[in-house]
């Protein structure tokens, strides 16, 4: 498999036009043939790839909410790619020919850029005296080329003090929720999405208490994985996804979370 996304804490090298490091760029040359289509050809492509993915969630809400983060994933690579070229230049677009679809080095390093010139978390002035930001899709775009923050908390909690008067004691707690994307291509040409999201605080107590800590992040510094979760993607006439394997901890709300991410995906209007 061909790996793509952040590595450890740090970000994927920006692209001038969707194009991945060197040295990625050699890797996936070697395991993945290629096609370099034009800007033109390659927005078209993306622009119906996403519209078969909208369709696709609309019409089965049960599906993976993974699929909604490469959605936004690709609607930034064909802004960025938009963005980038005119009539003068024109720089051809990695696409994978097994999938079909742009290569993941491509789309990390576009999202990279993206997130560079219009980063939806800064606010916009969309008329008079009215501004908008979307900081929740910022988080999630960027978190294939990073670990990322999705929120701050800051919370009262009692929690493991022991004893009776324990329960009274109470102390302050902050702690960031973070994930990190990842995207590869597997030996039946599917693309692999995977995701992982993390607690991170400085409070062990809180984090053995409250989510059942089993598995810390070798990646992040006082950080426990409450989320691993990936689903494959082939896209041809048709939409197949198929969950590859999704495990939270006990009090992790899933939910909660698939529906943040629909909603800054497909309710922000302002790509």
């Amino acid at each position: 498999m061909v790996y793509y996304g952040g590595d450890i804490e740090g970000r994927i090298p920006k692209s001038t036009n969707g194009q991945a490091a060197p040295d990625q760029v050699k890797l996936a040359q070697k395991d993945l043939p290629r096609d370099f289509v034009d800007y033109h050809k390659s927005i078209r492509r993306l622009q119906r790839i996403c519209g078969k993915i909208k369709r696709f969630c609309k019409e089965n809400a049960s599906t993976s909410y993974l699929l909604v983060m490469f959605y936004a994933a690709l609607k930034a690579q064909a802004e960025t790619i938009r963005y980038l070229n005119d009539d003068l230049i024109n720089r051809k677009i990695a696409w994978d020919k097994a999938t079909k679809l742009p290569s993941p080095g491509s789309v990390v390093a576009d999202i990279a850029s993206y997130l560079d010139w219009k980063n939806p978390a800064a606010p916009r002035e969309i008329s008079a005296g009215k501004r908008v930001s979307n900081p929740t899709l910022a988080a999630l775009l960027n978190s294939f080329t990073e670990w990322a923050v999705l929120s701050e908390e800051t919370i009262s909690c009692s929690c493991g003090e022991g004893g009776f008067l324990g329960a009274f004691k109470s102390r302050t707690v902050s702690y960031k929720i973070m994930l990190q994307t990842i995207l590869k291509v597997d030996e039946k040409d599917r693309l692999r999405i995977k995701q992982l999201v993390a607690i991170r605080s400085g409070d062990r107590k809180f984090l053995e208490h409250h989510f059942e800590v089993k598995r810390e992040s070798r990646l992040l510094d006082d950080g426990v994985i409450v989320l691993t979760a990936e689903c494959a993607l082939k896209i041809g006439n048709a939409v197949e996804v198929e969950q590859v394997f999704q495990e939270s901890t006990k009090y992790f709300e899933l939910e909660k979370l698939q529906s943040l991410v629909t909603a800054a995906v497909f309710d922000w209007k302002r790509w």
